[in-house]
């Protein structure tokens, strides 16, 4: 099959047996919903990815293959299972776990009549599927419960329409039959169960058995258009149906009936149609290819069959972005793509007019532009319709004439120099040879340049040499060395620079600069080090740009020299041209860099450091560009000129493939054993991996069919990588011995024009860990450790508690050691308090009652000092009377101080707590008679009553001496402080268990102040007596003690002037201690 001229389509490529197909006779073509391409073939069923093809055939024993290997049809249900059609039986397969579900017809009398011979199957609103057969009519397979129903068609010749060649429901759920009734096409509403019949015009109802309905297709108006096909003799036609309309009408018959005639066979043997949503149709002819056309168009033959017949189409498939599928018999499968090049191309292979097969030079004038090369030159007129050869030998340069535009020079390889005169159409030879130089290598010329009206300069096998067209002299040009050897080496290129020097790039990789006064070449310095990155390849072209770099395409890549920086950059196919080997450079107004090269064409930005390459897939004339073929005419085209022709294009104009290639997983190999993913897997995007699985190997594809050779493709694991890792080409990874853990694997894909993926497609990779890198035994080893950890704790805490106990009964018996030891403590300090306050006041009370001590011996003891040493001299003569009186008065003071110094020894005693109480029954009377006697003395001399009013039986137990000093203290202080001739009442009463003892006077009484001290044991109260008779005021402090000791009481009732009366009490003796009271 080859191709015609057409604009909108054009093969991309042809996919063979030897490409992988199982088989190159095609049956169906579908593409899925995630944009692989699938193939159903005679030998198997086929999955391609744009790369590949992925084979599934039957297998013995094995009930999950494929049960026939013969494919007729394909269609896929919502789910993303496809549904197979095959020889024997309808099959449901899985494309994502890769299985078959075979509903085969186990009835031998059903499939004996054709049930398993699958012909075409559709599905349709409710998914449910239909299936028409050869010779068992159609069924139906339930989406829900898979059962099957059966439906045949019972007219006379049943047996001819139960043989169903192609089923198709459309957008109404009408169920078209690929059979005839009479002239009638045969439709099903599956809706309502209702069967229609619609006319076809033209047929007659005798001729409708010889046709048979091979290809339907429902386009955006809803027309139905029906492919007839004649088995018999290859005659058939293209029949639509209008929307609403119940009568199908030929095709031909409202197109131009020349085209019907011209191209009858293939007109009328309809095998497969399709189009898209644009109304742009294409039916594809049993014998005479491809026609494309829009409805009320003439056909345009897109592809035609060779005479040979050895490439007739079975069917067609539009798949996304618009690109046709083509199943051939026995040729595979070609994909034809949307012609979208802006890159124009003139061709010896597709324009018999023009002859040239390799293109070396361009020039144009104001009409025409001029094409050189292999086999001859062309002049083409500048719409491109026009071409005609001028000249049949090898042309490899061209010039116009700066003085006279008629004229045009042109160089040959081998020929010399040719100069042409346009309107006479004649060539003349001119001869260069001035004797100085080589005849053979100056006849091969490489580039002719106008310096001025007089002065070509002109490229040679022999160096530069400058021709005088008016004179026809000659003069060499040779390279002057740095050494000063004149040379004469190959010129290739022949540039002006912005400076207006004349550059010479040499075959050697010299770049030279023309001394014209000199006349010689000398080397252009201007450009150092490049010898060291060029050294030996031929200077292809040589261009300064308007920031003065110079740019110099070369055999070994581009060079890039900084005039301001001297920086000089060497780009290869490293840095992204497609190949090394560059021949021209061409600048368009965006500063962008066009470059000729042996592997296409390739756009290159100096700003970004981006190259955007081109190739014959874009629709260059090939791959392989030439020397010198490169030129850009006065509005701006480009031309590039190859092996295969020339491209001419506006640079401004080229656009760039925007579809962005869609990935997807195609395989994956764990351990080299292919694993499938299920549906929810592969939508989820994660794979598990065992721990023993050690080998990952991913397969994936860009789905972008157009040009995906020059997809790219780069990943990262964004665990492991910060920096996308580039694949180039390739699309496999693998990964060895990941560690267990959750990665990402992100992959992105560029188009054939170089556009990524804007989001990247992610994957997420989960690498199971063994049983002791696991979670679970982590924990569990955590667990354990936690578990010791608390067991290490109880036990440290029992051995604690232990020794908590122990310690804590060891601190009891210490705290109560201590506390009893501070109880001590306290009480000796409380003690040692108490002793110290009663010390602090028993010394004050000692220092202030030696005080009235001393005063109050002083006292008696001077009376009795002084009366004495009046007794005892002589010279003093005393009467009787007088000496009696001396003497009552020395005995006066000798009791008082005796009783004085009895109570002191009283109280020292007290002191001391060494004073025993000895209790005993005491007559009471008697020992205050006693003690009465006692004071007689005083008694008399202040002449005071004293009465005793005390019962001589009563009894007091008490201390004898304690109480007789109770006594004598209180009577006594009774005399003391009574004035003479005053009163003295001593009674004793009888109460309960105790006596009451009162001692009253008629005395200058006590003040209420002086009352509140009296028994105060720090206080000594003492008051001169009545008859300044002295006291200690240890009296009182005496008494109050003694009673306190002996179980008695104290009370006092004093009024100044009246008189004070002390009331005691002292306990009765028990019963038996009567008997031994103490009288006296």
């Amino acid at each position: 099959m080859h191709a015609l001229e057409d604009k909108y389509y054009q093969i991309e490529k042809r996919i063979f047996i030897q490409k992988g197909l199982s088989q190159s006779r095609i049956l169906s073509i579908i593409e899925d919903e995630r944009g692989f391409m699938w193939f159903g073939t005679a030998d198997g069923l086929n999955r391609y990815d744009g790369y590949t093809t992925k084979i599934f055939r039957h297998k013995m024993n094995d009930k999950s293959s494929l049960p026939n290997n013969f494919i007729n049809s394909m269609v896929e249900d919502h789910d993303g299972n496809i549904w197979v059609g095959t020889k024997d039986g309808a099959v449901l397969f899985n494309p994502y776990t890769e299985t078959f579900v075979s509903f085969r017809e186990a009835d031998s009398a059903k499939n004996e009549l054709g049930a398993n011979l699958i012909a075409s199957c559709a599905l349709d609103s409710n998914q449910d599927l239909w299936c028409g057969t050869f010779g068992y009519g159609i069924f139906k397979i339930d989406h829900n419960t898979f059962e099957k129903h059966y439906f045949l068609y019972s007219p006379k010749d049943s047996l001819y329409l139960n043989h169903i060649s192609k089923i198709f429901i459309d957008s109404q759920n009408h169920l078209w039959l690929g059979a005839f009734h009479d002239n009638m096409m045969i439709s099903y509403n599956i809706s309502t169960g209702v069967l229609d019949r619609y006319p076809m015009e033209g047929i007659k109802a005798s001729e409708h058995k010889q046709y048979r309905p091979t290809a339907f297709f429902e386009d955006s108006k809803h027309r139905i258009w029906v492919g007839l096909v004649d088995y018999m003799s290859t005659k058939g036609s293209l029949y639509y149906k209008e929307s609403g309309q119940s009568v199908f009408r030929n095709y031909k018959d409202i197109i131009e009936s020349d085209f019907a005639s011209i191209y009858f066979d293939s007109f009328n043997s309809i095998v497969s149609i399709t189009g898209n949503n644009d109304g742009q149709y294409w039916f594809a002819s049993l014998l005479g290819g491809i026609f494309r056309f829009k409805f009320g168009e003439t056909p345009v033959a897109s592809y035609v069959v060779s005479p040979q017949k050895d490439a007739t189409i079975n069917c067609l498939c539009l798949g996304s972005n618009n690109i046709l599928w083509i199943g051939t018999n026995g040729y595979g499968v070609e994909l034809s793509i949307p012609d979208n090049s802006d890159f124009n191309l003139i061709s010896s292979r597709i324009n018999s007019e023009f002859p040239i097969a390799s293109i070396r030079t361009f020039d144009e004038d104001d009409h025409y532009y001029w094409v050189g090369g292999y086999n001859g030159l062309v002049k083409i007129s500048k719409d491109f319709e026009g071409f005609k050869t001028v000249y049949e030998g090898s042309i490899y340069t061209l010039a116009g004439d700066l003085h006279d535009k008629n004229l045009l020079w042109a160089g040959s390889e081998g020929g010399g120099l040719l100069k042409y005169n346009k309107e006479k159409n004649l060539f003349t030879q001119v001869e260069l040879n001035s004797g100085k130089l080589d005849d053979f290598n100056i006849n091969f010329i490489y580039k002719i340049v106008p310096y001025s009206d007089t002065l070509l300069l002109i490229g040679t096998g022999q160096g530069l040499i400058g021709f005088n067209p008016q004179n026809q002299t000659v003069t060499p040009f040779p390279y002057l060395s740095n050494q000063g050897i004149l040379l004469a080496i190959t010129v290739r290129t022949i540039t002006k620079d912005r400076s207006g020097n004349m550059l010479i790039g040499y075959v050697d990789g010299k770049i030279g600069r023309l001394d014209m006064a000199g006349q010689v070449v000398k080397n252009y310095s201007v450009i150092p080090g490049l010898q060291d990155v060029n050294s030996f390849n031929p200077i292809n072209c040589i261009y300064q740009d308007t920031e003065s770099n110079y740019w110099i395409a070369t055999t070994n890549g581009l060079i890039k020299y900084n005039v301001n920086t001297a920086e000089l950059r060497h780009f290869t196919e490293d840095d992204g041209l497609p190949n090394s080997f560059t021949y021209g450079i061409l600048p368009d107004e965006s500063g962008n860099l066009w470059l000729s090269t042996n592997n296409g064409i390739s756009s290159f930005s100096p700003k970004d450091q981006l190259f955007r390459n081109f190739d014959v897939s874009d629709g260059l004339q090939s791959n392989e560009f030439n020397t010198g073929a490169f030129f850009e005419d006065d509005n701006g085209m480009f031309f590039f000129g190859g092996i295969g022709g020339f491209n001419y294009f506006n640079p401004t104009m080229i656009r760039q493939n925007s579809i962005q290639p869609a990935i997807q997983i195609t395989d994956i190999k764990v351990n080299n054993q292919y694993l499938t993913l299920s549906k929810e897997e592969i939508a989820t995007r994660q794979l598990e991996i065992q721990p023993d699985e050690e080998i990952i190997t991913i397969d994936f594809s860009g789905l972008s069919f157009i040009n995906n050779n020059k997809n790219k493709y780069k990943y990262k694991i964004n665990e492991l990588n910060e920096d996308w890792i580039d694949l180039g080409n390739y699309h496999q990874i693998t990964f060895n011995n990941l560690a267990p853990g959750k990665y990402t694997l992100e992959i992105l894909a560029s188009n054939n024009h170089g556009l990524w993926l804007d989001k990247p497609y992610a994957f997420s990779i989960v690498v199971l860990p063994t049983f002791f890198e696991s979670v679970f035994f982590k924990w569990l080893i955590g667990i354990l450790i936690l578990v010791l950890i608390f067991v290490g704790i109880q036990l440290r805490l029992r051995q604690l508690i232990k020794q908590k106990r122990q310690l804590q009964l060891f601190a009891d018996k210490q705290t109560e050691s201590l506390v009893a030891t501070n109880d001590t403590l306290k009480n000796v300090i409380k003690e040692l308090k108490t002793t110290t306050s009663e010390l602090e006041a028993s010394n004050k009370t000692k220092e202030k009652f030696l005080s009235i001590i001393a005063h109050d011996l002083m006292g008696p003891l001077g009376v009795i000092e002084g009366f004495s040493d009046m007794l005892n001299k002589k010279e003093y003569q005393f009467t009787e009377s007088e000496m009696a009186d001396y003497i009552e008065t020395i005995n006066t003071s000798a009791k008082g101080l005796i009783s004085l110094l009895s109570n002191l020894l009283h109280w020292s005693r007290l002191q001391r707590k060494s004073l025993k109480i000895n209790p005993t029954a005491i007559l009471l009377k008697n020992i205050i008679e006693e003690t009465v006697n006692l004071l007689q003395g005083n008694i008399k001399n202040k002449e005071i009553e004293l009465s005793i009013l005390v019962d001589d039986q009563a009894v007091v137990l008490a201390d004898y001496n304690m109480l007789s000093t109770i006594l004598r203290n209180l009577i006594s202080n009774a005399v003391k402080f009574t004035s003479s001739k005053g009163k003295i009442i001593i009674d004793a009463k009888s109460k309960d268990q105790q006596v009451e003892i009162s001692i009253a006077d008629t005395g200058v009484g006590i003040a209420d102040e002086i009352l509140s001290k009296l028994f105060n044991p720090e206080e000594f109260v003492t008051t001169k007596g009545t008859n300044n008779e002295s006291g200690t005021g240890l009296g009182l402090n005496l008494v109050s003690e003694f009673v306190t000791l002996n179980k008695g009481t104290i009370e006092i009732k004093s009024q100044v002037n009246v008189g004070t009366t002390f009331y005691l009490t002292f306990p009765k003796p028990m019963q038996e201690s009567e008997n031994s009271v103490i009288s006296s």
